[in-house]
Order: C-alpha cells, then sequence, then structure tokens
C-alpha cells in the first residue's frame, strides 16, 4: 500500500453501520473532527478510517477525499457515507450533487431552543 498523506490511527473508534464491498456507513461520534486540520492531524474520523480501510481508500485518493462523501460538524454526531471505489464515489457524489441524496437532521436540546 502506498504511504498515505493521512495518518492511520487504529485508536479512532468508530461503529461501522453497514459495510459492503464498494461503500460503509459508519457511524461518528459527537466531538470528534471528521477531517484532518489544524490542531487535529491524527484525531480524526478519517484517520480512524485510514486504519481500518486504507488499502481501499487510498485507491481513491485525496481528489476524493479518500472516499469520505461527506462530513458533519465537530459536535455532530450521525452516519456518514465512504465509498470504496471510483464508480461507487462518482454515482454517490452526483446523487449528493443533485440533491437526489436527502440527508436529515435532528437536534436534542434542553429548554427552549
Amino acid at each position: 500500500m502506498p504511504a498515505l498523506p493521512v495518518e492511520a490511527n487504529p485508536n479512532v473508534s468508530f461503529a461501522v453501520l453497514h459495510e459492503d464491498e464498494r461503500v460503509a456507513v459508519v457511524a461518528k461520534p459527537p466531538r470528534m473532527v471528521s477531517t484532518p486540520g489544524v490542531g487535529h492531524t491524527t484525531d480524526t474520523l478519517l484517520n480512524g478510517l485510514i486504519a481500518r480501510w486504507g488499502d481501499r481508500l487510498s485507491q481513491l485518493g485525496a481528489s476524493r477525499s479518500w472516499g469520505l462523501l461527506h462530513r458533519l460538524d465537530r459536535e455532530t454526531s450521525g452516519a456518514l457515507l465512504v465509498a470504496f471505489d471510483v464508480p461507487a464515489y462518482a454515482a454517490l457524489r452526483e446523487q449528493f450533487e443533485s440533491r437526489q441524496m436527502r440527508k436529515f437532521y435532528w437536534a436534542v436540546v434542553m429548554g427552549a431552543p
């Protein structure tokens, strides 16, 4: 496997909600950053994804966000979609961009918002 610019970190934990040969759906916990950036270079969900599926995600590369099709804010928990090959990534990306893929958000608040 070629060296990846995103460091693999097997200590980043997440649940796999679905996995097949083309895609995975993972649960991002709250307070976890989705992708590396300033102050978070090795403790992100993507670092954990690379640790688990680096050989598959390296085929997509940085230009395809290592297969990660979308992100959630740090404080937000939820399901994220990961593609394992270029055709799956392209088809799902198109569905997001054309709004065929629908996202739902729920908020839990204490007191009056």
